[in-house]
């Protein structure tokens, strides 16, 4: 796919780094394995790839290689569970931890470390005291990189995007335990590392993230209100730039308890909100978080919330040796590894999938074999739309293309963050925007047609997007939708449409849009971060037709019926779900669910930053119902 040579790529970031090759395999892998890896010798696996990056300065999510199918499940494994963790759905992530270690952990030893880590992470979320046993696990996980790991002083250390994580959870295990001292001796050794760091990107952002978010807890617990403001703010700023979820909801509530302890007032009702929101999240820290607000003389009407019982979770046990892991890297000539077009030929066949369902739209049934059959590498654009179809989101994978194509590739995410600001019209928007109009790719002029006419709504746009739409389905019909395979593109341009219907009262054509997502959302291959991204806007639109029409019982009977805690907990459908659902129980005089819904709703939008959305409904409340939220 013009994905280049793994090896090729990390020896550039390597000498581009200045590091040599035992500096920058130590911790890692073998030297003589790095070795192999950077003459072309031998493959490296997506953690290990992700690992070397890093450590040269330049992060990366992953490398679309795989040792086998083993190595390939362990890696989806491992990203289900940090999804499921950040939409606090611990459940789901511990169940889905359970099925990572009957694997193995795909035998890689850097699988095992991150999946230590994650571990520890929802037994800290779950708040059920056991620290020392959480930073047994913490501990456990950083040597198996770092074997002679020195807490006290590692600011001179190469530390991996995961080392950053398990060294911040320590450090807020130390907090709750009262070991200030300890937490910030790791903040300051933290800042030192970050502050030598090559990178500039999302992970790294992450990084800086964190470190402001657990160096504010520390600040706060020494009383240093004013100081503690300026790190969760940071943090804060961090976090929305970069759409990070992790923690989001402790964030907010730490930034708007620093601010009321630097003296400012409160804001509203933005901490009832947010203490509502941590409530239906299950938060494990609520309890002791009300208890620390009463010694902070807040007043009661701000503590009006349901504490939930604590998530109880089986011991977990990690029966296996690091060492007897695989550091990653192994035979490019082996007959198992998985190309991402040997991955989508296995996928395909595994769903009973024909090539010509597959392609449809996207590249020739001959073009597909070949890249099967690993005879041909896929463009990026059309790898992702083939892994889309299959029910899986582009978002797991980083890939590699000769430079044209990365180049228009980084313009089409460009486009796509700018989408999510609200921005269409800027002079560099415009610009990407008319240059991708004349791609030779696609799906990149797919993308900056939908991009073009997704701000405003009208005939004429709906007729244009259903123009982008066919580019990849040529002869489009909506009810052939169910028969069909849909890629990220064609879902989201698909949603938009039904958008514009709405707004327009074309509630029809509307509604079959969305009854038949809907019904492509129950399908068994969509993965849960396909459904997240793409299909849990169906959800949305489907509550917002009832409400034009309404139908205010029927919004309460599915909210109730409802019984995926993922999309209860997914931070963009939710808060749409409540904001309906608050209006149609005012609407039928159940003024007290009205209001819970209405401040979890509220909650969900200062989680995104909408502040405007959250002012809309709340006023929406007062003026129609005369309540106060």
């Amino acid at each position: 796919m013009g994905i280049r040579d793994s090896g090729t790529i990390i020896k550039e970031a390597r000498l581009q780094a200045g590091l040599t090759q035992e500096q920058l395999s130590f911790g890692v892998c073998s030297l003589a394995s790095l070795c192999n890896i950077e003459t072309g010798k031998m493959g490296v696996s997506p953690s290990t790839f992700q690992a070397l990056m890093k450590k040269a300065g330049t992060p990366n999510e992953a490398y679309p290689l795989f040792l086998n199918r083993k190595d390939f499940d362990a890696f989806m494994l491992l990203k289900n569970i940090r999804l499921y963790t950040d939409k606090s759905c611990l459940r789901h992530a511990y169940n889905d931890l359970i099925q990572l270690r009957l694997s193995n952990y795909g035998n890689i030893r850097l699988y095992y470390k991150e999946a230590l880590y994650l571990y520890a992470r929802i037994k800290y979320l779950t708040y059920d005291g056991q620290y020392d046993s959480i930073l047994d696990t913490l501990n456990k996980a950083i040597v198996i990189t770092h074997p002679d790991f020195d807490l006290s002083n590692f600011s001179d250390e190469f530390l991996s995007f995961v080392d950053y994580e398990i060294i911040m959870l320590m450090a807020s295990v130390y907090i709750n335990i009262g070991k200030i001292d300890l937490a910030e001796n790791i903040c300051r050794q933290t800042e030192k590392t970050l502050s030598k760091s090559l990178a500039d990107d999302k992970y790294t952002a992450y990084v800086r993230m964190l470190y402001h978010f657990t160096y504010s807890k520390c600040l706060f617990c020494q009383k240093k209100y004013s100081e503690a403001k300026e790190h969760s703010s940071l943090a804060k700023d961090l976090s929305e730039k970069f759409y990070i979820e992790a923690y989001k909801t402790e964030l907010i509530l730490l930034d708007i308890i620093n601010e009321y302890c630097a003296g400012e007032p409160l804001h509203g009702n933005d901490l009832l909100y947010m203490l509502s929101l941590a409530s239906h999240l299950g938060c494990g820290f609520l309890g002791e978080l009300i208890e620390l607000l009463k010694s902070l003389h807040v007043p009661d009407k701000y503590l009006d919330v349901t504490i939930a019982e604590k998530l109880k979770l089986s011991e977990f046990s990690f029966e296996v040796s690091a060492e007897a892991l695989s550091d990653g890297s192994f035979d490019i000539f082996d007959d198992d590894l998985l190309t991402i077009g040997a991955l989508i030929g296995v996928l395909r066949k595994e769903q009973r999938l024909s090539l010509n369902v597959l392609c449809d739209g996207l590249c020739s049934v001959s073009k597909l074999s070949k890249i099967e059959n690993r005879k041909q590498e896929p463009s990026i654009f059309l790898a992702e739309a083939l892994l889309n179809r299959l029910g899986y989101s582009e978002r797991d994978f980083i890939f590699y293309g000769n430079t044209v194509e990365s180049e228009c590739w980084k313009q089409k995410n460009f486009l796509l963050s700018k989408h999510r600001q609200g921005d269409h019209s800027s002079e560099e928007v415009v610009a990407v925007m008319n240059m991708g109009l004349k791609s030779d790719e696609p799906s990149m002029r797919q993308v900056c047609l939908f991009f073009k006419n997704s701000a405003d709504f009208s005939e004429q746009n709906c007729e244009a997007l259903i123009e982008a739409l066919k580019i990849s389905i040529p002869d489009f019909s909506v009810a052939t939708i169910g028969q069909r395979r849909l890629s990220w593109n064609e879902i989201t341009i698909l949603n938009c449409i039904c958008t514009n219907y709405i707004r327009l009262k074309k509630y029809k054509e509307a509604a079959a849009i969305n009854d038949a997502l809907r019904a492509y959302a129950k399908k068994p291959f969509i993965t849960p971060k396909y459904m997240s991204a793409t299909l849990f806007l169906s959800e949305r639109l489907r509550f917002r037709y009832l409400y034009n029409f309404n139908r205010f019982h029927d919004i309460i009977k599915e909210l109730e019926e409802i019984n995926d805690e993922f999309l209860l907990k997914s931070v963009g459908s939710a808060a749409d779900l409540f904001f309906y659902s608050s209006q149609a129980y005012g609407e039928l005089h159940d003024y007290d669910k009205m209001i819970a819904h209405a401040r979890i709703a509220a909650g969900y939008f200062m989680i995104m930053g909408l502040t405007r959305r959250k002012d809309y409904l709340l006023s929406e409340i007062h003026e129609q119902f005369n309540v106060d939220v």
